[in-house]
């Protein structure tokens, strides 16, 4: 390992992380409402559940940010912090794309047969250009897709400081 500081940090979109928090609110509101009007218990019950399982995906699943650096990659979602070291992970792809699939989606991490969503949206040029550089910095070997289109919006756009591809 070369340098430790060397490392990239990518984050989730606003949007993306106001939906992941307000839909299970929504699923048990509902279900409650609908459980509270009368409505014999098994359909409520189900969105009750339904909002109670994507509540407790959201809080231990849902990345906020990623760093990539020489340990591996830290994924930071509310309640945990999940590292997954180099020799776990075999390569980087892409989850599905935008609209209609014509752009490249986000990074994720593969390890054994599970992808690891890293971002809920695609990084810019800039920041896959320092994830190289991170990358042969730290002599890591392992597979990246494709380049993000030119003109992606980097995704520490929208945060207070710019902290995106050097930290």
């Amino acid at each position: 390992m070369n340098a430790p500081s060397e490392s990239v940090r990518l984050y989730s979109s606003w949007r993306g992380l106001v939906l992941a928090f307000v839909s299970p609110v929504l699923l048990l509101g509902f279900g409650s409402a609908m459980f509270l009007g009368g409505t014999r218990w098994l359909v409520p019950a189900v969105f009750v559940a339904g909002g109670v399982a994507l509540g407790l995906v959201t809080l231990f699943d849902y990345p906020i940010h990623t760093t990539i650096d020489g340990v591996g990659v830290t994924r930071r979602t509310p309640l945990r912090s999940h590292v997954l070291a180099w020799p776990a992970i075999e390569r980087f792809s892409r989850a599905r794309g935008g609209r209609l699939g014509r752009r490249p989606g986000p990074l994720a991490a593969v390890s054994r047969r599970r992808r690891y969503l890293l971002v809920d949206r695609a990084e810019g040029p800039d920041e896959y250009d320092a994830l190289q550089r991170c990358l042969k910095a730290h002599d890591v070997v392992v597979g990246l897709p494709v380049e993000p289109a030119p003109g992606t919006v980097p995704t520490w756009l929208y945060h207070r400081r710019r902290v995106g591809a050097g930290t």
